[in-house]
């Protein structure tokens, strides 16, 4: 990705994660006038995590992984921070573990 489009992308990052929770990549590539491919790339490059298609994972950014961990150090069990973040325990617990804020 170069240019025009790689700058405006870059221009609007946090809104794109924001919006791929509740957007597919086709409509998020509408509204930005690029390909879904595009959109994919950046999101993956800037630390997303793609869903499966027909999927309703969470994209998570930087400033919700501080969330969690402030949840979670504050004294939050898994089981209370996955019914809040409205995902399953063993997502929540496997991406505490995946970014360092819990222990195996």
């Amino acid at each position: 990705m170069t240019g025009k489009v790689t700058e405006s992308l870059n221009s609007h990052k946090d809104q794109i994660l924001h919006l791929y929770n509740t957007e597919t990549l086709d409509e998020i590539a509408k509204r930005y006038q690029c390909s879904r491919g595009t959109i994919r790339r950046f999101i993956e490059r800037s630390g997303g995590t793609i869903k499966p298609r027909g999927g309703r994972n969470k994209v998570w950014c930087e400033h919700e992984f501080a969330r969690l961990k402030s949840m979670y150090t504050n004294g939050m069990t898994i089981s209370e921070i996955s019914r809040r973040e409205n995902c399953s325990f063993h997502n929540m617990r496997k991406r505490l573990i995946k970014y360092g804020i819990k222990q195996c």
